[in-house]
């Protein structure tokens, strides 16, 4: 897979509780989008707010009642859940496993990857992080509710990764300044030490995932998609990434090498041949994004090469709603 190159910025932050108690949702990346996306908004210039409020309007229709909406109703009896459509650039936000409450001085990991045109280091330490800060000193005025995280935070530190490695960007409030992350470094030692992956057969959704109708081959699945679903739905999400949403699906194609092309066609005759032996997948409950979580054991250990290109669709995410983290697992 050594031509295949595309932008990435991955940022893992910890977050330093800073009140006696804050709570959050069972799918936090939902109320976060919402909440740092009208942070970013409210900091940047009429001109350059105006695409980002635009994208966040996309929210109004997602509660029933006119008169009362925004963060403190997430999750309330009046939200129909988010938009499939949330930040005008390519963003994911991935919580890491979490629990409902957190105390003073506890951390919250989270992980913000940046794709494709997005992928702007420049943008992220000038837009991003200082509205993160803000809305962890400040929170949202007429927003607020009772152990809610805004305005209850600090910014601990920021790490960005390089390969199977995070190098520190920010520890303990200090900014390095000097570091200039290129968007592709994610790529460094990519599929190296494959001993370590073998013998692999059973595939854990980190986060719901629910494949869009109408961009497959394949109609999406009754239930948790397959390793053949999964091929398919990244070779449309990173087209989209790299040819925009209009795509042809045979530029996909036209970037891969001859022997790419061999291994990714094995690979996909392989994926469509396996079977689930074991499941226990669940439906996630509305209004929160995705359709199937929980774990799938297959009839058959998964070979190098399949796994090389699984790993590629986790880490760029698949199907519906990766803004909010959707589309991600791993392989053991």
């Amino acid at each position: 897979m050594s031509s295949i190159r595309f932008n990435l910025l991955r940022y893992l932050i910890a977050l330093r509780v800073s009140a006696p108690l804050v709570r959050l949702l069972d799918h936090p990346a939902v109320e976060f989008s919402l909440a740092l996306g009208t942070a970013i908004a409210d900091g940047l210039p009429t001109s350059e707010a105006r695409t980002w409020r635009k994208a966040l309007a996309n929210w109004d229709p997602c509660f029933n009642s006119q008169s009362r909406r925004g963060i403190p109703l997430l999750g309330a009896k009046g939200f129909q859940g988010p938009p499939d459509i949330s930040w005008p650039i390519d963003a994911v936000l991935f919580f890491y496993p979490h629990k409902r409450h957190y105390g003073r001085g506890e951390p919250i990991l989270w992980e913000l990857k940046l794709l494709g045109d997005a992928a702007d280091h420049a943008f992220f330490l000038e837009v991003i992080l200082p509205a993160l800060e803000t809305l962890g000193r400040q929170g949202l005025p007429d927003r607020q509710y009772a152990h809610c995280l805004w305005g209850h935070f600090d910014v601990d530190s920021v790490y960005v990764a390089s390969g199977d490695r995070w190098n520190p960007l920010a520890r303990e409030g200090r900014l390095d300044l000097g570091y200039r992350p290129a968007p592709d470094q994610w790529a460094r030692g990519w599929a190296e030490h494959p001993e370590a992956r073998s013998n692999r057969r059973s595939l854990a959704w980190l986060t719901p995932v629910e494949l869009q109708p109408g961009r497959s081959l394949y109609e999406p699945p009754a239930d948790a998609p397959l390793p053949g679903h999964i091929l398919e739905a990244f070779t449309h999400r990173l087209s989209a990434l790299l040819f925009g949403r209009h795509y042809d699906i045979d530029a996909f194609w036209s970037m891969l090498n001859d022997r790419e092309a061999l291994e990714f066609m094995a690979a996909s005759r392989e994926a469509t041949e396996i079977c689930v032996a074991r499941d226990d997948v669940a439906r996630v409950s509305n209004p929160w994004p995705g359709r199937w979580t929980g774990l799938q054991v297959f009839d058959r250990p998964v070979s190098e090469a399949l796994l090389g290109w699984l790993a590629l669709a986790s880490l760029i995410h698949i199907g519906r709603y990766t803004h909010f983290g959707c589309g991600t697992f791993i392989m053991d």
